[in-house]
């Protein structure tokens, strides 16, 4: 049975056996793997298959919103700031995340933060419709979603270089 817990209620939920297993990830995933947990699946197993992205509203990209186009350059600007100086960014970053920079550089490791190159690769190309419509043919089968309509469901509009 699923139990809805916030990512900060994970590690006490698990210690305190009211969870056997949860769906996470790093730092939170770290505490529960030093109170004896074990790591059953992450996405280091299946490469280039689960992306972060961020989701706006159509009439927002519609609208060329300033906003909208500077936190995509912000982001941009701290992918930078982190490949030039990550031992600094780790340690300001720690605090928010409250834990120690060492797991902060850590956790960053396992991550593939796909620059601004990386990030128009992926939406001029077919490799996000791919991958879009492989979960939508997933989550369809699965019967957790109707057909949807993926037509201009990304674009490259922000993706100036900064």
């Amino acid at each position: 049975t699923g139990v809805p817990l916030l990512v900060s209620q994970h590690e006490m939920a698990f210690q305190n056996k009211q969870i056997d297993a949860a769906v996470t990830f790093d730092p939170y995933s770290n505490s529960l793997k030093r109170l004896g947990g074990n790591v059953i699946f992450d996405s280091t197993m299946i490469p280039g298959e689960i992306l972060d992205v961020l989701v706006v509203r159509k009439s927002l990209v519609l609208k060329k919103d300033n906003r909208l186009d500077s936190l995509i350059q912000g982001w941009f600007k701290s992918l930078n700031s982190i490949d030039e100086s990550l031992l600094m960014c780790a340690s300001l970053m720690a605090p928010r995340l409250q834990i120690q920079p060492s797991e902060v550089v850590d956790a960053l490791e396992l991550l593939k933060l796909h620059d601004i190159e990386s990030n128009r690769d992926l939406l001029t190309t077919n490799k996000i419709t791919d991958l879009m419509e492989k979960m939508k043919t997933f989550l369809i089968e699965k019967k957790i979603i109707e057909d949807v309509n993926l037509n201009e469901a990304s674009t490259d509009l922000y993706l100036r270089t900064p």
